[in-house]
């Protein structure tokens, strides 16, 4: 009788609060919304809006004021009176690759915004009209912006997924349902191979006998439909037939167990503003206040007693009072190859001596007089223990901890990794920790302490410390082709590393960090990062950092030259010195008895830079006369004595002997 009386009460309860919804409860478990009368009356859309085949228009998405409501003002140069500001480097390239993601769709931005109207967090008459399907998606720049803010809180949903098997998921919407019955749920569904991934709204759910159940849905590829996810407890398997986008042929969406889960992504915690991975360290604290509610709701965990819940299904939810709910390669460190010239003094000649025309003395040699004018620190090793040149490394070997200064054992930094689709990130320790989801175990693991990795519409994702050395593989788990290849973002504390063409690996780690290393006698630290490539497929790389000396924005192209070797793995290095302002490259193969194979080749490196300072822009490129180097080959500049106009020089190893032979003016022909 008391549960009787509680649905009673919990029905009268959903009319007293929403008189002009007079939707009659056609579902077992329903929270009243409906595509018809809730949700957008026009389709899922990317890069344009088209009011007919030859009139399209480009869509607004995130400008500096939505980046200032997500992050504060620690993401500007400068403030306009009209809430926009200049941002900064790193924030323009974060925001920049967050638009671009968008041209495949905006699916979760509009699973959450309806949300958001549903539950009256939001309300459509601040974008032009009363009810969300009077809404004009069509010049209305305003309703574009918004949809792309809560398109790109995906970003930030780490750790606030839920990802369960389909029997238990069903258990939580309908207990979130019956708890939260103005509350519907946006969805993260996905295709078996991992593509095709779309964000859909569950509203309700109907009970179909013989342990079938539709979750009811609201796809914004199909506006005005009423869809369903049928979840089969007999097989714990869900099944679904849609599309990533309107106007595509629909396809089969599919899991069972806990492989390829549908996700539950609540909206509660996309609300405030968000930690700003990319900022520089010395950024001010966040003051920009978005419009929120004065206290985002919270999910209530109800217990048995506090649910009402339509009785054919007490027993299948509350059976017996229960709840529902390799070590090949090797191990020497790139440290050992950069010690010589990572620690130079606090100034720098504004002409540097050129190396005799023997072209045979090493960089030690070359460098040593002005590096160290007042002798080398005696911790430091000598010249014989760093040539001749030693491979990187790119397999986990027993870990040796690294010591850093006090000043360094404060709040812990990360670096974040994205990748443009969703697919398997599986990384590995030194230590044989690991996370993420490894293929050949076919396992998720969740050992590396303060590491997450996760999966959402048009992205994975993974977060690690800085002061880790990790190995991370990028593949799907569903295929063995190594034929794909990825766009990544590396986010670090004042920098946004982006890496076009990654290869999908199976073998070698499509990467390797290497964390900046401190030495007190110089006080100086740099991090190194590791790209398995092969010459057909080597990335582009854009570089941004912004700083207190100011910003910049270091781009490389690489093209290969040569008889190409038979699947010879290699590796590009980027190495990054942060309080010395340098970045270099070293490209060199994964496994030191490939190096023969390369022999006959070269790399011709092409670089475009831009300088920011308070008041100016500066431009140069290599186009004309990229760095051309051999395999083990490499090169390494500073990019603030570029600002200062100390000259736009660089030293390299460029025919990879060991010996730094050039200093030249970069951009110059040698």
């Amino acid at each position: 009788m008391r549960r009787k009386i509680k649905l009673f009460s919990l029905i009268l309860l959903s009319l007293l609060l929403a008189p002009t919804r007079s939707h009659a409860l056609q579902y077992d478990v329903d929270t009243g919304f409906r595509p018809g009368s809730d949700g957008f009356s026009f389709e899922n859309y990317g890069g344009q809006v088209c009011s007919n085949f030859w009139s399209c228009n480009t869509v607004q998405n995130l400008t500096s004021v939505e980046m200032r409501r997500m992050f504060g003002d620690q993401v500007c140069k400068t403030i306009q009176s009209d809430g926009s500001c200049t941002l900064l480097k790193v924030a323009e390239s974060w925001m920049k690759e967050v638009n671009r993601t968008m041209s495949g769709g905006h699916c979760e931005g509009m699973a959450v915004l309806s949300s958001l109207f549903f539950d009256g967090t939001q309300n459509p008459s601040q974008f032009g009209s009363r009810s969300v399907p009077s809404l004009q998606l069509e010049n209305n720049p305003s309703l574009q912006r918004e949809l792309a803010y809560w398109f790109a809180t995906q970003w930030f949903m780490d750790g606030h997924l839920i990802e369960n098997d389909p029997t238990t998921q069903l258990k939580t919407i309908i207990r979130w349902f019956q708890s939260n019955p103005q509350r519907v749920l946006p969805l993260g569904i996905y295709k078996r191979n991992l593509t095709g991934g779309h964000a859909i709204t569950a509203y309700a759910v109907k009970e179909q006998g013989n342990g079938i159940y539709r979750i009811m849905v609201y796809d914004n590829n199909y506006p005005n439909e009423e869809r369903y996810i049928t979840v089969d407890t007999n097989s714990n398997s869900w099944t679904y037939s849609g599309a990533p986008m309107a106007n595509i042929q629909p396809d089969i969406y599919d899991g069972k167990g806990k492989t390829n889960p549908f996700q539950i992504s609540p909206v509660d915690s996309r609300l405030g503003k968000f930690e700003c991975d990319f900022c520089p360290a010395s950024a001010s604290s966040p003051s920009y206040e978005p419009s929120q509610p004065e206290t985002p709701w919270t999910p209530v965990q109800p217990d048995d007693t506090d649910i009402s819940i339509p009785d054919t299904l007490l027993p299948w939810l509350f059976p017996d009072s229960q709840e529902p709910g390799d070590d090949s390669g090797s191990s020497s460190s790139i440290e050992d190859l950069l010690l010589p010239w990572l620690f130079p003094d606090s100034g720098s000649p504004t002409q540097p001596a050129s190396p005799d025309s023997s072209g045979s003395d090493s960089i030690y040699d070359l460098l040593m007089p002005w590096l160290f004018p007042d002798g080398i620190p005696t911790e430091e090793p000598g010249a014989e223990e760093i040539f001749p040149v030693q491979l990187p490394t790119i397999t986990p070997q027993p870990l040796i901890p690294t010591a850093v200064p006090d000043s360094a054992q404060g709040e812990k930094e990360f670096n974040k990794i994205y990748v443009d689709k969703d697919i398997n990130i599986y990384i590995e320790t030194d230590a044989n920790q690991k996370a993420g989801y490894d293929w050949e175990a076919e396992e998720v693991y969740d050992t590396i302490p303060n590491v997450s990795v996760n999966r959402s519409v048009f992205r994975s994702s993974a977060r690690m410390p800085t002061d880790l050395k990790y190995y991370l593989w990028i593949n799907s788990p569903e295929t063995t082709d190594q034929e794909a290849v990825f766009d990544v973002e590396i986010t670090s504390p004042g920098t946004v590393l982006q890496l076009r063409n990654v290869l999908e690996s199976y073998r070698e780690p499509n990467f390797v960090y290497n964390p900046p290393v401190y030495r007190s006698g110089s006080d100086v630290q740099y991090e190194a990062f590791e790209i398995m490539a092969d010459p057909n497929n080597l990335p582009e790389i854009e570089f941004t950092i912004s700083d207190e000396n100011g910003e910049y924005s270091l781009k490389f192209t690489t093209a290969f030259s040569g008889a190409l070797p038979s699947e010879e793995p290699l590796d590009f290095v980027i190495y990054h010195d942060y309080d010395y302002s340098q970045v270099g490259i070293w490209i060199t193969t994964a496994y030191e008895e490939n190096s023969a194979a390369f022999q006959s080749t070269e790399f011709q490196v092409s670089g475009e830079f831009y300088l920011w300072d308070d008041v100016n822009e500066r431009y140069f490129t290599t186009k004309k006369e990229p760095i051309r180097m051999d395999i083990n080959g490499m090169f390494f500049f500073n990019y603030k004595n570029w600002l200062d106009g100390s000259g736009y020089y660089y030293s390299g190893d460029l025919d990879g002997n060991g010996d730094f032979e050039t200093w030249a003016e970069i951009g110059k022909k040698l």
